[in-house]
């Protein structure tokens, strides 16, 4: 459910043009919000989330840069509701190629009954195969509360349909003490002009959880984002290669946000 930074798109009429400006100063950011249907058919009920996410990037010389990512989601159903942060930190190198380097992230999730919370370390990459198609993968482990310690394994494939237009698939697959969690998503992506920085995104996820939980979930969502890398006259293509990490940088399993 890695892409699934949910929230509101008003958020965006209130960012200040300062913020806009500093960030692209700064290196590069990106800003998210969407909202998701959840249905947890294995246990027969249904949920609605919402959330938001930001991350930006350092340019350090020498083609390293480091990142921030911070998100925050809000789940709720029949009365119930839970709420999960995640940030995390990355240090990586980048060529003409692609990028790779590390990560360490916290996620904290409560309500419900619950209260979760996991530290993640691994690696991440992308490889810019041609100038139409990206692949990414990371990987690494978890330690945390609850039985959250194992490891998380992840692939995506991206084609660039166009200057404006990009599709996604990507596999997930996160194992815990207690049982493992696959996430496959596929996922569109339109920006609206070169000039205007701000895409919109829709997609569709199936999640199967680990043993003794909810069982397989079909999570449908969509949402905004607002590039800050550059200042206007950039393609989606551009605008993701020399900013942020984006689903390389999201590590968040299901199991730890639901």
């Amino acid at each position: 459910m890695n892409s699934r930074r949910l929230g509101l798109a008003a958020a965006f009429a209130l960012l200040p043009t300062t913020l806009v400006s500093g960030a692209a100063l700064a290196g590069a950011a990106t800003f998210s919000a969407n909202y998701a249907n959840l249905d947890f058919y294995g246990a027969g009920f249904n949920a609605n989330s919402w959330g938001g996410a930001g991350a930006g990037t350092l340019d350090l010389g020498s083609s390293w840069k480091v990142e921030g990512d911070a998100a925050y989601d809000h789940l709720t159903t029949s009365g119930v509701s839970f709420n999960h942060w995640n940030v995390s930190a990355s240090a990586f190198w980048q060529g003409d190629m692609g990028r790779a380097g590390l990560q360490l992230g916290y996620n904290s999730g409560d309500g419900a009954g619950l209260n979760l919370h996991g530290l993640n370390y691994g690696v991440v990459g992308e490889w810019w195969a041609n100038s139409n198609i990206t692949l990414a993968a990371k990987g690494g482990g978890l330690n945390g509360s609850s039985g959250i310690d194992g490891y998380y394994l992840g692939l995506q494939g991206k084609a660039y349909l166009g200057a404006n237009f990009a599709l996604s698939t990507s596999a997930d697959f996160t194992s815990f003490k207690f049982g493992h969690e696959t996430d496959l998503t596929v996922q569109g992506e339109w920006l609206v002009s070169q000039t205007t920085p701000i895409s919109v995104y829709a997609g569709y996820s199936n999640s199967d959880f680990p043993s003794g939980g909810p069982g397989d979930v079909n999570v449908w969502f969509v949402g905004l984002r607002l590039y800050c890398n550059d200042p206007g006259g950039t393609s989606l293509v551009d605008r993701q290669r020399s900013g942020t990490l984006g689903w390389a940088g999201a590590i968040s399993p299901v199991a730890l946000r639901f």
